[in-house]
């Protein structure tokens, strides 16, 4: 839970800040990603674990907002009400 702890507290933090990127340390970059989240107006953006399949938790772009605040609230709640991983709680 720690890590979604520090999601929710730099969104907490900086309401209405920049986007920022969270990408666990096992991601990968093989181009440049820039203009994919320069382009994109969505309040999250998120890899996929595999084409067609659920998001990877491991890497996303999160602009700070009351969205992605009560976003994380619910799935830091989902997170303790079931035991389970972030990912799927999301």
């Amino acid at each position: 839970m720690f890590f979604e702890n520090c999601k929710f507290f730099i969104i907490q933090k900086n309401l209405n800040g920049e986007k920022f990127i969270y990408s666990d340390v096992d991601i990968a970059f093989y181009k440049n990603f820039e203009s994919i989240i320069n382009n994109y107006d969505a309040d999250l953006i998120f890899q996929q674990s595999v084409p067609g399949f659920k998001i990877n938790a491991g890497f996303m772009v999160i602009k700070p907002n009351l969205n992605t605040l009560n976003f994380f609230k619910d799935v830091i709640k989902i997170m303790k009400e079931t035991g389970c991983h972030d990912q799927s709680a999301m």
